[in-house]
């Protein structure tokens, strides 16, 4: 369905839950890779949420990207991994007001 590399965001939605994960899919299964029900091989997780802000959260950014014409797969790893700190509440920051620093070093 989708090749080696290329960037995936999966929503899982329900009256009482919301999970949204970002990751990249890889060739084989690696022994670092992460296991997601419904999902073969393992992929390499970036972003995980659970609640439904963080989930519009992640989903206006991808609004954004389009916006702008930046193509989220041409994306790092490492801004993906940057993201979803945010997301967790391990930086205090909205997100928002932050996204410029996240993308500066980003190839355009």
């Amino acid at each position: 369905m989708f090749g080696p590399g290329e960037l995936v965001s999966y929503l899982i939605e329900s009256d009482r839950h919301n999970a949204l994960y970002v990751f990249r899919t890889l060739r084989r299964t690696t022994v670092a890779a992460t296991i997601l029900p419904g999902v073969h091989p393992g992929v390499d997780l970036l972003v995980q949420t659970a609640t439904k802000n963080s989930t519009a959260r992640i989903r206006n950014l991808f609004l954004w990207l389009s916006k702008h014409q930046r193509d989220p797969n041409s994306l790092s790893n490492r801004f993906w991994l940057r993201v979803g700190a945010m997301l967790s509440g391990r930086h205090k920051r909205a997100l928002g007001p932050r996204l410029p620093a996240l993308l500066e070093g980003e190839r355009g």
